[in-house]
């Protein structure tokens, strides 16, 4: 899904009038709120079918099982229970105050039904509460009524009526009945089934703050009033005009205000219509028209109803992605979950990602807008500090069992919408100490074989790069590589004992069974990448070879020799297209196979290999579609597995 505010920055401008202006917020004088006036001895929460009084005499509620508490509950819960009762849930102080200072811009009627404030809470002076009801809770009503178990910065939560300028249409619309939704609209934004509630909200809250006119929520639209959809939109659902319908509805919409019909839309080969790019001169071509502009679903885009019924307009961008946000794990700073130690050697990747993710904007301090949550513990900086195995399996395991007990996010899923990053071998082994990280949790490592429990449609390969490189970058020198295959190395596994021993005296092939020293010359192991077509990349004891990155970025094909290895980015890179990917037994073959691929595939390879190279290489701060983008791609496909 788009970011809305690339759609709407260019399109902002209102007609030009005496009494309009660009520079200052137009008054919305025409909304108005369901507003009751407050019984001394009751209060009625409004419904168009039914009501739930509260005794004149309660001033405390203290009891999770009293029945205003569950009715609160099913509100919160229940979509069709909030369109019965006609009211709605607002948790957090920042929402209700926000909703209290526009509604007394514009209303001077209240707009609370009840409000429940913490015991001991001082009520904030921008809360207008002379004409409302108050009751005092403590933080067990509080935890129960908004389904939070950290409620350490919740200390108010409030029954509000739907407001009037909500409107949910079911039977059919005349023109001559739209003006009661919309007050001569200039800008309309129109949602097409967009499905998750954090999504919505900010939608709403983004059209809000651009001060457009109203949103229009086609069929398939969570519920604007749902808990996360008004935590992400600060109450803005309350402020602007909502009105949820069907096609035939908005066509009548259109049809009376005139309305030019825009879609946000990404261009394919299949496009029903021509697609516009957006440039700065069509966006001031839209300056004085009325137009409406629909965003359609996160992961299927438009319908197609919305495909042939509207003009199509694309921002040219690098790549697709979907928004993914990331809550971090709390801890004690002696639980090793900072950024590892170093951003260099051979577990670099480790704290690259520790430190890009922290530069980056996928990090959300709202745990109920998060869709994975990252747990940041550093095997690698336990084994720093000589911790051994036995121990760090404890401390992983302590501090994964304070989160099951501490929040309600784990025992949501079991942990499968958690993930940890690890790219040492020590980390690996202890965190196979705790059966719930393993089996159900996201594991981001650079061991990706089987051997160690890899679950190559649950976990993510990382790839071990080895940062920084010693020399740049190979590339467009297919003719300065005259070596047919090259290989130099420990040893320490079965495939690399028969590669030495079947390869090592052949002529064509560079195989040495011992790294080169250092003593031979400066820099001569990284040199031979540039001389070489093939590099062979054999599973070594632990698999995490560095070898794929390092012949990656010196332009020098990747022969992998490995029967089990999940390569990294597989489900994004079609690594057939710049690699090698052969099982062990073709080790007697090797030779062989490496002549028959023609000069024409050899190239075409190396091209492809020099297009991937950006993928497999660290920044600070991270640049788009380098090795952190990747990895968070990888994580994005996998929460719409686990989000439920």
């Amino acid at each position: 899904m788009q970011c809305l505010h690339r759609y709407i920055i260019p399109t902002t401008p209102f007609p030009r009038t005496d009494e309009s202006s660009n520079s200052r917020p137009r008054p919305r004088s025409r909304i108005h709120y369901r507003a009751e006036t407050c019984d001394e001895d009751k209060v009625k929460i409004a419904s168009r079918s039914k009501t739930m009084t509260l005794p004149p005499k309660v001033s405390v509620i203290t009891s999770t099982s009293n029945p205003f508490v569950k009715h609160c509950v099913k509100l919160r819960q229940s979509s069709s229970y909030r369109h019965v009762h006609g009211s709605v849930l607002v948790v957090g102080t920042t929402i209700i105050v926000e909703i209290f200072r526009f509604h007394k811009a514009v209303s001077n009627g209240p707009i609370i039904d009840c409000l429940f404030v913490l015991d001991n809470f001082c009520i904030p002076e921008e809360m207008d509460v002379d004409s409302v009801r108050v009751i005092r809770v403590n933080s067990e009503v509080i935890r129960k009524v908004s389904g939070l178990q950290c409620v350490d910065s919740v200390e108010v939560f409030a029954l509000m009526g739907t407001p009037s300028t909500y409107h949910a249409v079911t039977n059919s619309l005349h023109e001559e009945d739209c003006r009661s939704l919309f007050s001569s609209p200039h800008r309309v934004l129109v949602l097409d089934r967009i499905q998750d509630p954090g999504n919505l909200g900010t939608l709403i809250r983004t059209a809000t703050a651009f001060r457009w006119d109203g949103v229009f929520l086609l069929p398939g639209c969570c519920d604007p009033f749902n808990d996360k959809a008004l935590r992400a939109c600060r109450g803005a659902c309350f402020q602007i005009p909502i009105v949820s319908g069907d096609w035939t509805h908005f066509q009548t919409l259109r049809q009376a205000f005139g309305m030019r019909m825009l879609a946000g839309h990404s261009t394919t080969n299949n496009d029903p219509s021509p697609v516009i790019r957006l440039s700065q001169d069509f966006a001031h071509s839209l300056a004085d028209s009325p137009l409406c502009l629909v965003l359609g679903n996160e992961g299927g885009g438009l319908s197609e109803v919305s495909l042939r019924a509207c003009e199509l307009v694309t921002i040219q961008m690098e790549g697709e992605f979907e928004s993914l946000n990331v809550s971090v794990a709390d801890g004690d700073p002696n639980t090793y979950y900072q950024t590892p130690r170093k951003l260099t050697g051979k577990y670099a990747s480790e704290g690259y990602f520790f430190q890009n993710l922290r530069e980056s904007n996928f990090v959300t301090d709202d745990p109920d807008l998060a869709d994975l949550f990252f747990i940041p513990i550093s095997c690698h900086k336990m084994r720093g500090k000589g911790i051994s195995y036995e121990n760090m399996t404890i401390i992983v395991q302590n501090y994964v069992e304070s989160l099951m007990y501490k929040y309600p996010y784990w025992n949501r899923t079991l942990g499968a919408d958690h993930f940890f990053v690890t790219c040492h071998d020590v980390g690996v082994r202890a965190t196979e100490g705790v059966p719930n990280l393993v089996k159900n949790s996201i594991r981001v490592v650079c061991s990706p074989s089987y051997d160690v429990g890899f679950i190559p449609h649950k976990d993510v390969a990382l790839p071990q790069i080895l940062q920084p490189f010693a020399l740049p970058a190979g590339g467009n020198d297919v003719e300065n590589r005259t070596t047919l295959g090259f290989w130099a190395g420990h040893r320490n596994s079965k495939i690399r004992v028969i590669l030495a021993r079947v390869w090592e005296n052949d002529t064509e092939l560079d195989i040495s069974n011992n790294r080169i020293n250092r003593a031979t010359g400066h820099l001569v192991y990284q040199k031979k990448f540039y001389r070489t077509k093939y590099c062979i990349c054999p599973g070594g004891s632990q698999v995490n070879s560095a070898r794929i990155t390092d012949s990656i970025h010196y332009g020098c094909i990747p022969v992998i020799l490995s029967n089990y290895y999940d390569l990294p980015f597989n489900d994004i890179l079609n690594w057939h297209k710049f690699s090698i990917v052969l099982k062990e037994k073709d080790v007697y073959q090797l030779k062989q196979i490496l002549k028959n691929i023609t000069q024409e595939e050899f190239v075409m390879l190396h091209n492809n290999l020099v297009k991937v190279q950006k993928h497999f290489q660290w920044n600070s701060p991270p640049q788009s579609q380098d090795a952190f983008h990747m990895v968070m791609y990888e994580l994005w496909l996998r929460h719409h597995v686990v989000k439920y």
